[in-house]
């Protein structure tokens, strides 16, 4: 799963998509058999790794069937981050109205003492919030950003940084926007983040 990740973030498509669809289940054939929480992990490991790639059909289809179970999984808020994700992808979808959907999964998961990942998460949250066109697209892309730092957990923080400049320059910050994006370019930078290289690179171009 860490090699379906580390690889999305390298921008090897193919290979990432191995690893969270093949691999992965492979890895986790033997605790499946006596342990249902397993297809939560893998059904969240499938989908983070396509919404790393802003795949948000894709997001929505390895989602489609997942089992239902109470917080559990390798990582115990799975099963309520798999229901933000799956909301983050119906907004980018054309469902604006799913957006309390994933506020209610973030409700769900502030009420977890598990911390892994949301820094990432409140960032899809973010991402979700500004193509809905809802004004808390700052203060949560603010928390993101906080959580990455303060966790010392910053692989999707260029992303956060990116998303933090596109939401100042739409409310005409352009000096912040500038600041976010040049720091979220020496963030990949350092990280060695091909895909969020790239996707600076393809903001920065247009």
């Amino acid at each position: 799963m860490i090699a379906a990740f580390n690889a999305a973030m390298l921008d090897r498509r193919d290979e990432a998509i191995v690893n969270a669809h093949r691999r992965s289940a492979a890895w986790l054939a033997r605790r499946r058999e006596v342990d249902t929480t397993a297809d939560i992990t893998l059904a969240f490991t499938r989908a983070l790794v396509h919404a790393m790639f802003d795949e948000p059909a894709e997001v929505i289809a390895q989602l489609a069937g997942r089992p239902s179970s109470p917080m559990g999984g390798l990582v115990a808020h799975q099963p309520v981050a798999c229901d933000l994700l799956e909301a983050w992808a119906r907004v980018r979808m054309g469902e604006p109205e799913q957006l309390e959907v994933a506020f209610a999964a973030d409700r769900a998961l502030r009420e977890s003492t598990e911390r892994t990942l949301m820094g990432a998460l409140w960032t899809f949250l973010g991402d979700a919030c500004r193509h809905a066109g809802d004004n808390r697209a700052e203060a949560v892309l603010q928390a993101a950003h906080h959580e990455a730092a303060g966790r010392g957990e910053e692989w999707w923080l260029a992303e956060t940084l990116r998303l933090q400049a596109l939401v100042a320059e739409q409310c005409g910050d352009v000096a912040s926007s500038a600041a976010h994006r040049s720091t979220a370019r020496e963030v990949a930078d350092r990280q060695g983040a091909t895909l969020l290289q790239r996707r600076l690179a393809d903001q920065e171009s247009t």
